[in-house]
């Protein structure tokens, strides 16, 4: 399988990070995890068409994680008319609001774009990839999530958005991990780097990235015990 950092940013763009998106890809499928933008400009970049994409899960309700999904919505509506793709939001008012958005943009997508909302635990599974959400406190008043990626014999946990004080790691633990996809903007990273510790994975990846986190990663990197990488742009990882 193989994973490509699309957007590595915070909440806003910067010269050399885009807002959040990656892209997985098993075979022939491709699968992407957040859809800030400009995830179709990076994707065209690379050859890869959007209407390649299987299945959309976006983490939570803002901006940076989903102003792109107009863009997946707009491949299958003007451009597309053999493939269908699944969109997997975390709010109804989400659902609602980009069938509207895209009506008034004349994109009518018919029966090529299925909308579903996420639920608690397992809640998809194509027989190639099953994805698991696990809910957590990034926001106080609505869904949030994480997410569990079983493919090709492996667990992968993409941590979404978390919160400053990490309470919700005792959930995200309770696994085995081939890789952890962990965000790095939310927390003070060298302040954390216990709660960090309790993974049971071999690899760290760290994206959604603060300029001043990669300041307080440098002062406690050598503490971990699996490898680390700081993640840019356009970066891409075989696992």
């Amino acid at each position: 399988m193989d994973i490509l950092m699309l957007g590595t940013g915070h909440g806003a763009c910067e010269k050399e990070r885009h807002c959040s998106g990656i892209l997985l890809k098993t075979g022939d499928n491709y699968y992407l995890i957040d859809a800030g933008a400009p995830v179709e400009s990076m994707m065209v970049k690379r050859d890869i068409p959007v209407s390649n994409i299987k299945a959309t899960f976006i983490t939570h309700m803002h901006e940076d994680h989903c102003t792109d999904v107009v863009s997946v919505v707009k491949c299958f509506s003007g451009y597309q008319d053999e493939k269908t793709t699944d969109i997997y939001m975390p709010e109804q008012n989400g659902i609602d609001a980009l069938k509207t958005w895209c009506n008034a943009l004349h994109m009518h997508p018919d029966q090529r774009v299925n909308y579903h909302l996420i639920t608690d635990g397992c809640f998809y599974d194509d027989g190639v990839i099953s994805v698991t959400s696990i809910k957590n406190s990034h926001l106080k008043d609505y869904p949030s999530y994480s997410f569990v990626i079983k493919v090709e014999g492996k667990n992968i946990l993409f941590s979404g958005d978390l919160t400053s004080d990490l309470r919700d790691f005792q959930s995200l633990q309770n696994g085995k991990y081939d890789c952890v996809f962990m965000e790095l903007t939310h927390y003070k990273v060298n302040e954390h780097v216990g709660e960090l510790l309790g993974f049971d994975t071999k690899k760290m990846i760290f994206n959604h990235i603060s300029p001043y986190n990669i300041r307080r990663y440098n002062l406690c990197k050598d503490q971990f015990p699996y490898e680390t990488i700081i993640t840019t742009d356009g970066m891409e990882f075989s696992l």
